[in-house]
């Protein structure tokens, strides 16, 4: 990162935070006080505010800060777990102060503290405490598992239960009492005991299957949950068939395990599960960032450097391993891992599943629930309640995600006329003899490209030419087959994603967030690249995430949730979080997709002022010509995956090149008032649409024509 770029993106922008909101409109619509404007130059509406220009007294973002290090906080969060502790600590005591045998609260103090009587240190230690530590223990446990198998899936309904993981380890753990020559070796007294090993095997099987089924260069969420339903349904079928061929006993033993109960644990079986909790909560504080940045998806995840298959890999394992330590203690409890994330990520407001906090959440279900059936005439299994809680839960959650995007359709790679690139030693990104495409189906071959330094650059073409993916293979969100990337001189492949997501930003097509996240959250976002897992939120951070949404001009929307926003609004939330990247590249995948043609001019020009005012290289894919040579430095033209045509819009857009690149015929004029190109379809039906433009005055480009004398330059004319 360059100082002459920081002290542009940051100072220039950075008037103050205050001057914006105290002028009643954001910083993209103009709203800054005189010295504002001197900063960000011309263009830039210098009336003073309307509010009367004075300082804002907005309030800092709530926080805990040690030095230059702190962590965000939300007051729905901390209120949230404040009344979740609470509630829990509660439990805790109900269950260890009441039950069917009475104790006196005295005496179980005492107990607790060593001085009980054998009796009393069999009611109160073993038994209460013991029932209830496996209650806080399997629920924590089943709680963080499902928020993890759900991040990494990005669907509300994709838990251990539901893809079939404990379902996997109800199989194993009744095929232990159901084959006679495995049940002639477990005697009835042991029975209950051997039972959970084999849950934690079956388990640990069962998703090693589910993941090899479900690998395809990749785990895709939608594939994952289909399989494990698959797998789910035949465990459940294998179980029944088992209980029907096994010993009447040895069957009712099997049963009222399923079940899952916590009825008859002990503190010595539950006391194993503490280490393996803790962790696991442990590796889920550490991939906490991680697992914010896989929910906005793979590409995105990427681009603020997060290896998307480590981090889902690493993630399903400690699933299953906390899953088979909870099915151990206390058999498949149902629901309590679908449920818990849900719940948390509504309580605590976050804009994804949070591991801790649906780990707290399964454990006040499951001690709730635990407390609750045994208060009933019929004391029943804790898994009963909870699924007598979860099934109604799930009939009314939230639909299924609809899963990734397909890559753009491919073309044959070798019909058009090539061109070399522009020679450009000084090129910050460039590649070199590149083929690419998706799977046998090969888009672009032996291509080579240069990006412009400190220029906007976009690449055009028909659909399916290869435009996006060239743009994700400079992007290294997809790795060539041949050939190579170099970033600032390096090869690309040979660096590290986080090294790469600070340098180069990324904003892939129609990106898509998390429910219920708020512009400053994806603004935050953009600072993963540069935060160990070990440190918290700083100043520096809170303050790059403040200028990069006052530079964008989404301040004011800070604390608004992403699907209550405009599209322009929330594409210019998008790029706030690739500007808190501080990346001296940035890459555009069609910005303006799904937009009219107000927010798509809306994006376009904050594009070109951040070009002008950051020094940044920035590369994007457009559709639309004539905006893509207003609003552009360097054009690239592609058809069938070869570079066919590049340069200034002014000398590489004519008429001859669309109908060779495009296949249709058009005008190309210079635009009467500034000098830019504008691209005119001629009509099919015989009418000429640019006959009334020439007898305006205007001439149709065709190579670099001359410019009218008192027609401005396009270079002076372009728009800020």
């Amino acid at each position: 990162m360059t100082g002459d770029r920081r002290t542009g993106a940051v100072d220039q922008a950075r008037v103050s935070v205050t001057d914006s909101v105290a002028g009643g409109e954001s910083a993209f619509d103009g709203g800054f006080d005189g010295g504002s404007a001197e900063r960000l130059g011309a263009g830039v509406d210098t009336s003073p505010p309307r509010n009367g220009g004075g300082r804002s007294t907005r309030p800092p973002r709530a926080g805990v800060q040690f030095g230059r290090v702190g962590f965000r906080l939300r007051r729905r969060t901390v209120a949230a777990t404040v009344v979740v502790s609470t509630a829990l600590v509660a439990l805790v005591l109900t269950g260890l102060f009441t039950g069917s045998y009475a104790v006196a609260p005295d005496r179980v103090l005492a107990t607790l503290g060593g001085a009980g009587d054998r009796l009393e240190e069999l009611v109160v230690l073993d038994h209460r405490l013991g029932r209830t530590l496996a209650g806080v223990l399997v629920g924590f446990a089943l709680g963080c598992a499902g928020a993890l198998t759900q991040s990494v899936t990005r669907n509300p309904i994709a838990s251990p239960d539901i893809l079939g993981v404990t379902a996997g380890a109800g199989f194993f753990a009744v095929l232990l009492v159901a084959v006679p020559s495995l049940a002639d070796r477990v005697s009835d007294e042991g029975a209950g005991a051997a039972l959970a090993p084999a849950a934690v095997v079956g388990g640990l099987v069962t998703t090693l299957v589910i993941l090899a089924l479900s690998w395809r260069s990749g785990f895709d969420g939608m594939r994952l949950i289909l399989v494990g339903l698959s797998i789910n349904s035949l465990a459940l079928a294998g179980v029944s068939w088992l209980l029907t061929r096994a010993d009447l006993d040895q069957a009712q033993v099997a049963t009222r395990w399923l079940t899952g109960s916590l009825n008859g644990t002990r503190l010595v079986g539950t006391a194993a599960l503490v280490p393996l909790v803790i962790v696991g909560a442990v590796v889920c504080v550490a991939l906490a960032r991680d697992l914010g940045a896989l929910r906005l998806g793979r590409d995105m995840s990427a681009a603020l450097g997060t290896s998307a298959g480590r981090t889902s890999v690493v993630s399903l394992v400690v699933a299953v391993v906390l899953v088979a330590g909870a099915t151990a203690v206390a058999g498949p409890v149902p629901f309590v891992a679908f449920a818990a994330p849900q719940v948390a990520m509504r309580a605590f407001g976050t804009p994804g599943p949070p591991p801790i906090a649906a780990g707290l959440t399964g454990a006040l279900l499951v001690l709730g629930a635990d407390l609750g059936v045994q208060h009933l005439p019929v004391e029943l299994p804790v898994g009963v309640a909870t699924a007598a809680v979860g099934a109604p839960y799930l009939l009314s959650s939230c639909n299924a995600n609809a899963g990734e995007k397909v890559p753009e359709d491919a073309c044959p790679h070798d019909k058009a006329a090539r061109v070399d690139p522009t020679p450009a030693s000084d090129s910050p990104l460039s590649a070199r003899h590149i083929t690419a495409g998706y799977g046998r189906k090969t888009v672009i071959g032996d291509l080579s490209v240069d990006i412009p330094r400190g220029q906007v650059t976009t690449i055009i073409g028909s659909n399916g030419c290869g435009k996006s993916t060239l743009l994700k293979v400079l992007a290294r969100l997809l790795a060539p087959s041949q050939g190579q990337v170099l970033l600032q001189g390096e090869p690309l492949d040979g660096l590290r994603p986080r090294e790469v997501a600070r340098r180069m930003a990324i904003l892939p097509q129609s990106p898509v967030a998390p429910e219920s996240m708020t512009v400053r959250d994806l603004a935050a976002r953009g600072r993963q690249p540069h935060q160990p897992w070990y440190r918290g939120w700083s100043e520096e951070d809170d303050r790059i995430a403040t200028d990069a949404m006052l530079a964008t001009g989404v301040l004011e929307l800070a604390d608004r949730p992403l699907e209550d926003l405009s599209g322009g609004q929330r594409q210019r939330a998008w790029v706030a979080m690739a500007l808190a990247q501080e990346t001296d590249i940035l890459l555009l995948d069609e910005p303006t997709t799904h937009l009219d043609p107000a927010h798509c001019v809306e994006i376009l020009e904050l594009v070109v002022r951040l070009r002008r005012e950051t020094g940044r290289t920035i590369v994007m894919v457009l559709h639309d010509l004539s905006l893509a040579a207003r609003y552009s430095d360097h054009l690239m033209v592609m058809k069938d995956g070869a570079l066919i045509a590049e340069g200034p819009p002014a000398g590489t857009l004519t008429s001859e090149l669309l109908l060779e690149g495009f296949g249709f015929p058009a005008h190309v004029f210079a635009d009467p008032y500034d000098g830019l190109p504008t691209v005119v379809p001629r009509s099919r039906a015989g009418a000429d649409p640019g006959a009334s433009g020439r007898e305006r005055g205007g001439r149709e480009r065709g190579g670099c024509p001359e410019q009218d004398a008192k027609t401005p330059s396009p270079e002076a004319a372009r728009p800020a």
